[in-house]
């Protein structure tokens, strides 16, 4: 479910990018603002999915020689990115739906 959750998140951001790009128009800053938040939700999501299946596989999914400490730690570095972060981008679409006033160039 989490990563179900995920890629639905991820497809409305896709859609809303994509209807901007066939009008030829800017979206909107609470639009920008949305898919930022549905971005980093989307990462935070895989992260907790990748998290369940390390502890459900064992110490044996960090071993060196396992796909999956790659691919988790790849989702871990992800995560972290300035665009991805869950809290800030949450708080940027908390903000634009409130009427604050735009608190990061990264939107």
């Amino acid at each position: 479910m989490l990563v179900d959750g995920a890629g639905l998140h991820c497809q409305r951001a896709v859609s809303d990018i994509w209807r901007a790009a066939e009008r030829g128009e800017a979206m909107p800053y609470l639009s920008r603002a949305r898919v930022r938040a549905d971005t980093g939700w989307s990462v935070r999501q895989v992260s907790q999915a990748f998290d369940k299946l390390m502890s459900l596989h064992g110490t044996s999914a960090f071993a060196s020689a396992s796909p999956l400490q790659q691919w988790w730690r790849d989702s871990q570095v992800a995560s972290r990115h300035a665009v991805a972060d869950s809290l800030m981008s949450l708080e940027i679409y908390g903000g634009g739906l409130l009427g604050a006033e735009p608190i990061s160039p990264l939107v």
